[in-house]
C-alpha cells in the first residue's frame, strides 16, 4: 500500500491518471459519453431527483470525467468507496458540486446495512471494482438490491489479465482474493463470464464491445445491466447478513463520551502546523509532559480523520480509519515527534491513549540517552582539561566535597 500511495498521498496516483487519455482507450471515452447522455435523458423524464451511486470510486478517476458534464439540476450523486481516505479526499476535490454526496460503502453488503433504503438508486456506476471482490455473484446481488425496479448498473471492467496490471496492483493482497473459482480462474472476467454471471443475478445485459477481436484491442468492456425479475442464483449470499456491518460502524459519527473527552481540554484548530507540535510537549523546564503529548496526538488524529471530537479510547478503524489513513497518520506522527512509528504499530496502539503512552516511553528513553551522552561528553571534556593541566584537581575535589 505504501508503494501505491507513498506517505498516504492520494494525489500521487492522480499524476499518472492525468498522463495521456484519462480512461485508457477510445471505448472508455465512448462509454462515458454514452453514460452522461443517458443520465441527462433520464433526468428529464423523472419528476424527482435522479439518484446515482458510484461504488469503488477510489481516487475519483472516473468521477472527475463524469461530474463536470452532468448538466441536470435534479441530481443526487453519491461518491463512495470502502476506503474512508478516498471519501475524505473526494469531499475536497468535488466540493464545488452541490449535488454530490459522500460516504463509505461496501459492495458486498446490503444497502440497508449501510444507511440506504433498498431500491433507492436509479443508476449504479462501477469502474474496475466489482471484479476485485471474492465473490462477484454476491456483490452483484448486493448492488441489485440497491437499484429500483427499472434501475441499471453501469460497469466498466478490464477483461484482459495483463502482466502490467499484475506487476503494479498485484502488490496488494486484494488482487489475489477472489474465491469464486466456479466462475473464473483469474481475477479478470472475460465477456462470456460477465454475461453469464449478470444473467444469473437478475440483470439483462448489453455489452460493448462483444467481438473478441475488438476486446483484445480495447482491453476494457462497457456493460449496461438492467434489473429484471429473474434471479437464477439459488445459493444464499453469506456476506449479506442483516447484522451491523463493519462499514456501517465506520459511517457512524463518533459518539461523544464524557468519560473519554474532557471539556476542559483546549484543543487547537486542526490547521496547526505539524512542525510546531513538537514544541508543545515539554514544560518550561524542558520536561516531557504526558498531557501535552496527548493533546498533540489528539490533533494529529483530528487532522487525519477530519473529525472534530474523538474519544481517547476509540479505535482508529472504528472511527473511519483505513490502511491509507494509517499511512497518513504514521507520517504525521513521525514528522511532528521525530520518532520512527511503523505502520504495523497502529494495530498494537490503535487509540489515542495507547499511542500517547507508547510515544511517551519512546521520547523519555531517547531523552535519557541524550542526557547520558551529554554526561559522557562532559566527563570526557573534564578529563581532557585535567590531562592538559587546565584544571587544578585538588581544588576541584575540594569544591565537590563542599
Amino acid at each position: 500500500m505504501q508503494v501505491i500511495f507513498p506517505k498516504g498521498d492520494l494525489n500521487f496516483q492522480h499524476k499518472f491518471h492525468k498522463v495521456g487519455d484519462h480512461v485508457g482507450n477510445l471505448n472508455g471515452i465512448l462509454a462515458i459519453d454514452g453514460f452522461i447522455e443517458n443520465v441527462n435523458e433520464i433526468a428529464i423524464k423523472l419528476k424527482r431527483k435522479i439518484r446515482i451511486l458510484e461504488v469503488g470510486a477510489g481516487t475519483g478517476r472516473l468521477t472527475s470525467q463524469v461530474v463536470p458534464r452532468l448538466k441536470c439540476d435534479n441530481l443526487e450523486s453519491h461518491f463512495t468507496d470502502i476506503g474512508n481516505a478516498f471519501v475524505l479526499q473526494a469531499k475536497k476535490t468535488f466540493e464545488e458540486y452541490p449535488f454530490m454526496r459522500y460516504g463509505v460503502y461496501d459492495i458486498t453488503e446490503l444497502p440497508i446495512n449501510q444507511g440506504y433504503d433498498e431500491g433507492y438508486f436509479d443508476i449504479i456506476l462501477a469502474f474496475n471494482v466489482v471484479h476485485t471482490i471474492p465473490s462477484v455473484e454476491d456483490s452483484l446481488l448486493a448492488l441489485r438490491s440497491a437499484l429500483n425496479s427499472s434501475g441499471s448498473l453501469y460497469l466498466m471492467e478490464s477483461c484482459i489479465n495483463d502482466a502490467w496490471s499484475t506487476m503494479s496492483w498485484g502488490v496488494l493482497e486484494g488482487w489475489w482474493g477472489f474465491e469464486d473459482y466456479h466462475i473464473r480462474n483469474s481475477l479478470m472476467l472475460n465477456v462470456n463470464q460477465w454475461e453469464n454471471v449478470l444473467n444469473r443475478c437478475g440483470f439483462t445485459t448489453h455489452i460493448y464491445p462483444k467481438a473478441e477481436e475488438l476486446i483484445k484491442l480495447s482491453e476494457k468492456m462497457f456493460i449496461i445491466a438492467t434489473k429484471n425479475d429473474t434471479i437464477k442464483k439459488a445459493n444464499k449470499i453469506k456476506s449479506l447478513s442483516k447484522s451491523t456491518s463493519k462499514v456501517e460502524k465506520m459511517i457512524e459519527a463518533p459518539k461523544k463520551d464524557n468519560n473519554q473527552i474532557s471539556k476542559n481540554r483546549v484543543i487547537e484548530s486542526t490547521a496547526t502546523k505539524l512542525n510546531k507540535l513538537n514544541l508543545e510537549i515539554y514544560d518550561s523546564n524542558n520536561v516531557l509532559n504526558k498531557e501535552k503529548l496527548r493533546n498533540v496526538v489528539y490533533q494529529i488524529w483530528q487532522q487525519t480523520l477530519e473529525l472534530d471530537e474523538l474519544g481517547f479510547d476509540s479505535n482508529f478503524y472504528d472511527l473511519g480509519g483505513d490502511s491509507i489513513l494509517a499511512i497518513n497518520l504514521m507520517e504525521k506522527v513521525n514528522k511532528s515527534l521525530a520518532i520512527n512509528f511503523e505502520i504495523s504499530d497502529i494495530f498494537s496502539y490503535n487509540n489515542i491513549n495507547s499511542q500517547t503512552e507508547h510515544f511517551y516511553n519512546i521520547l523519555n528513553e531517547r531523552n535519557l540517552k541524550e542526557i547520558d551522552k551529554n554526561e559522557e561528553l562532559l566527563i570526557e571534556e573534564a578529563l581532557k582539561k585535567l590531562k592538559n593541566g587546565e584544571v587544578d584537581l585538588e581544588n576541584t575535589l575540594k569544591k565537590l566535597g563542599n
